[in-house]
């Protein structure tokens, strides 16, 4: 379960006027799990072309989780450098929504559309269901 999203860092820059529409990644790794707690750095960004700009949120996720929970996405997260599915759907959802709201600001600061929140991360069972 996810009990705060943190903003540590923040930047931005306008280089020009040449917009090319925007894209929006995020960059997720784990911090530290100790116990139930585990703890992910995030950087939330959104580019609006090489000659447009760029817009930067970052910070820590914070989840808690059973230990054994706590451990296995530790483990996983050792062996193959990414989160479970099913958990990396949870963190990365939370991180865009937060993401976009404070990005949003920093956007409108540079003269900047804001960006729109992502879809939500759906299961990739239940895509492969519909077809």
């Amino acid at each position: 379960m996810i009990t705060a999203v943190t903003v540590e860092k923040t930047a931005g820059e306008r280089k020009g006027n040449k917009l090319e529409g925007f894209n929006i990644s995020i960059n997720l790794g784990i911090d530290s799990v100790k116990g139930e707690e585990i703890k992910m750095k995030y950087d939330f960004i959104v580019n609006y072309g090489k000659e447009a700009g760029y817009v930067v949120v970052s910070g820590y996720i914070i989840a808690k989780e059973t230990k054994e929970r706590a451990q296995e996405i530790e483990k996983f997260w050792k062996e193959k450098k990414k989160l479970p599915d099913d958990y990396k759907k949870v963190v990365a959802n939370n991180i865009a929504i937060y993401g976009t709201g404070n990005a949003s600001i920093i956007a409108k600061v540079l003269n900047f559309p804001p960006p729109i929140v992502p879809p939500p991360m759906k299961d990739e069972d239940k895509k492969e269901e519909k077809k």
